[in-house]
C-alpha cells in the first residue's frame, strides 16, 4: 500500500508541472481526492481511532501555518480594496491547500510516523 500511495503522491504532484494542460491536472487532483477515499475506506472500515489523534497532530502544524497566511492574506484584500475577480482567485488556491492538508492527513492515518519518511521520499522522487 505504501508504493501505491508514492506513486499516487507522485502523479498527482506532477499536475503542478506547467507542461500539462488543463484537464490533465484536474486528473492529478483526482488523484489526490482518491489518497483522501482510500484514507476514509480505511478508517471506517478498520476503526482505529487511535491514529486520527497521530494524524490530527501533523496537520495542525501546516494547519496552523495555513491559517496565518488566509488571515494575512484577507489583511491585506481589505487594505488594498481589491477586486472580486482578484480575491476569488486568490481564495481559489486555498482550496487546493485544504486539499493538501487532507492528503497529510491520509497518509498519517495510513502510515502513522512513517508518513514522513514517505512523503519526503516522494520530494526526493520528484526532485531527482
Amino acid at each position: 500500500m505504501e508504493i501505491a500511495y508514492i506513486l499516487m503522491l507522485m502523479s498527482a504532484a506532477m499536475g503542478d508541472l506547467k507542461v500539462f494542460s488543463v484537464s490533465q491536472t484536474r486528473m492529478m487532483k483526482a488523484i489526490s481526492l482518491f489518497i483522501v477515499v482510500m484514507a476514509a475506506t480505511y478508517l471506517f472500515i478498520s476503526g482505529r481511532l487511535e491514529r486520527v489523534k497521530t494524524a490530527a497532530s501533523f496537520v495542525g502544524v501546516y494547519g496552523f501555518v495555513l491559517i496565518g497566511i488566509i488571515v494575512w492574506s484577507i489583511f491585506l484584500w481589505i487594505i488594498n480594496i481589491e477586486s472580486i475577480d482578484f480575491i476569488l482567485r486568490g481564495a481559489s488556491k486555498f482550496m487546493y491547500q485544504f486539499l493538501v492538508l487532507l492528503i497529510i492527513f491520509s497518509g498519517a492515518y495510513l502510515f502513522g510516523e512513517r508518513a514522513i519518511l514517505l512523503h519526503f521520499t516522494d520530494l526526493r522522487r520528484q526532485i531527482c
